[in-house]
């Protein structure tokens, strides 16, 4: 009988979110007050850009492919700072970080109107030896009401994000945005992986040594 995979270690809890929060958080707010300090906004939007490409193409490298929800965020990422450089526009440049949320959250939920919940499909890439077991029905509902989780944090977080845009300066929500970007998701990434592997385990019983994959970073945060 196929044996499921061992809980996640520490070591493997922790790495996607110092990760994440290195280079979802620390970097990018690095970047935007330098910039802004030195030569402006516009160099900052444009840094911002750099670093989210660079971000991307390293996990390329390192994983062979992007995920069509991280092309979709990418997508809205790099659209929203290029039309914020090109009409030097602020709001442009700091509303992306509730409208590429909003879009996120609909994608999620667009997978579940189309019969293929977003972790469903991220488990069946992670664990391919296991088709058959995560395509139990236990497993589909754990797949359902996680793809449910994910899309409401990322409305969640647009309606909070634009909920104190008008209160704070500029420079403290961009800090507050970076915060509430990668390190968070990070969080919820990892509780994700943590109850979906102990949940396959139940599902087949049994256990042997596994790694954890590293996460993909994510765009448009």
């Amino acid at each position: 009988m196929t044996r499921a995979p061992s809980s996640p270690g520490l070591f493997d809890l922790l790495r996607p979110f110092v990760a994440g929060s290195i280079y979802g958080a620390a970097v990018p707010i690095a970047l935007y007050f330098s910039f802004t300090r030195t030569s402006g906004l516009r160099a900052a939007m444009l840094a911002t850009v750099v670093w989210t490409l660079v971000v991307q193409a390293v996990f390329l490298t390192r994983r062979r492919r992007l995920e069509m929800l991280t092309l979709l965020g990418l997508a809205i990422d790099l659209s929203q700072t290029t039309l914020a450089l090109i009409t030097d526009s602020r709001l442009v440049f700091f509303s992306r970080y509730m409208t590429g949320n909003l879009v996120m959250g609909l994608a999620f939920l667009t997978t579940i109107a189309i019969g293929r919940p977003y972790i469903s499909e991220v488990a069946h890439q992670l664990y391919p030896q296991y088709r058959r077991e995560l395509a139990l029905p236990e497993a589909r509902r754990f797949f359902l009401r996680t793809t449910l989780v994910w899309a409401a944090f990322y409305f969640a977080r647009s309606g909070l994000r634009a909920a104190v845009y008008p209160f704070l300066p500029n420079d403290v929500f961009v800090v507050f945005a970076e915060l509430t970007g990668v390190p968070v998701m990070s969080v919820l990434l990892v509780a994700t992986l943590v109850l979906g592997s102990r949940r396959l385990i139940e599902i087949v019983g049994g256990e042997r040594p596994a790694h954890l994959p590293a996460a993909a970073p994510a765009a448009g945060q």
